[in-house]
């Protein structure tokens, strides 16, 4: 009952069947979905569990499905790590695994490249632990790290990577001229912009997704610090804004929703 309420919201109120297709983007096509695919959907998530598909097996194999999805695990640390970072796209693919350095403070991120980094010096940005709120961000992204570590994942290994649709992250490529295995490369920066648009229609199903791109995080942090009370000198501390006439267009944004006369009127 309790998964059947969570599933009826998102396929919305429109006629015919409970369970219908879901394409490749996560937008959902209301026709029912074929026998095979039921019979895809037990058979995946059985092989997941190591199982055969024996009745005592049966609730096991449901633990297994109910657990969260590698790709919902990455998704929901790449999210986190674009916004509180304040990343860029080609920052957040460049990112490997030796990058990232969590202690009992946070999470350092050294950023090695940036298309704003003309010298190549780098930059080192944190994202401090939060047990007390509602959402500990490190926790969630160490969450996805451990599980590429537990998968097989090296120092060197990008921290976007591709899943297939059995749930394997891709850690290899395969060279089909030479036979050789080499490191799989990281997801490419348009596939950035589909998660934040993904994540956008589910949170928000009547809004214009594609009005929004990758580089929306790095807004979206700078808004949230400036109605937070941030000056133009933490702001730019944590974006890596150079000239302070970028990060005041946020703070003067906040201020002139939350300075206007009409507020007194309280309507």
């Amino acid at each position: 009952v309790a998964t059947l309420n969570q599933w009826l919201p998102v396929r919305g109120g429109f006629p015919g069947p409970v369970l219908v297709r879901i394409d490749g983007l996560d937008t959902i096509a209301y026709r029912a979905i074929p026998r095979q695919t039921v019979a895809h959907i037990i058979n995946r998530w059985t092989n997941i569990a190591g199982l055969d598909p024996t009745p005592e097996h049966q609730q096991h194999i449901l633990h297994t499905v109910l657990q969260p999805r590698p790709a919902d695990i990455r998704d929901i640390a790449l999210l986190f790590l674009l916004w509180a970072g304040a990343l860029r796209s080609d920052e957040l693919v460049r990112i490997r695994l030796r990058d990232l350095v969590f202690d009992d403070q946070g999470l350092t991120i050294h950023i090695r490249t940036s298309k704003t980094d003309q010298h190549g010096k780098g930059a080192t940005k944190v994202i401090p632990r939060t047990p007390d709120s509602g959402i500990d961000i490190v926790h969630l992204i160490h969450q996805w790290v451990t599980l590429m570590r537990s998968a097989g994942a090296v120092d060197a290994t990008p921290v976007y990577i591709a899943i297939d649709r059995h749930d394997t992250l891709i850690l290899t490529a395969h060279d089909p001229t030479t036979g050789v295995e080499t490191p799989a490369p990281p997801c490419t920066t348009t596939s950035v912009t589909d998660i934040v648009r993904r994540a956008l229609q589910r949170a928000i199903p009547d809004i214009t997704a594609t009005s929004y791109t990758s580089h929306s995080g790095k807004r979206g942090i700078a808004t949230e610090l400036a109605h937070a009370g941030a000056d133009v000198r933490e702001i730019m501390n944590v974006t890596g804004h150079t000239h302070a006439e970028t990060a005041m267009r946020y703070i003067e944004e906040v201020d002139r929703w939350n300075t206007t006369a009409l507020r007194r009127l309280q309507l």
